[in-house]
């Protein structure tokens, strides 16, 4: 629906869909020049999925 936004990703759910050694989660040193808060809160607390082989 237009006009309407997606729920944020939090860190439970990443959780669902990555195993704990999937997610990289970067130290406050690494992010404290990053400006936006939301990308430095989200890179140091709910983290990002390394690759993966694609099952397709």
């Amino acid at each position: 629906m237009a006009g309407q936004l997606t729920p944020p990703i939090d860190r439970k759910t990443v959780e669902t869909e990555f195993r704990l050694d999937e997610l990289l989660m970067f130290p406050e040193p690494v992010v404290a020049k990053i400006q936006h808060g939301l990308s430095s809160h989200f890179l140091r607390h709910i983290g990002l999925a390394s690759s993966r082989d694609d099952p397709l």
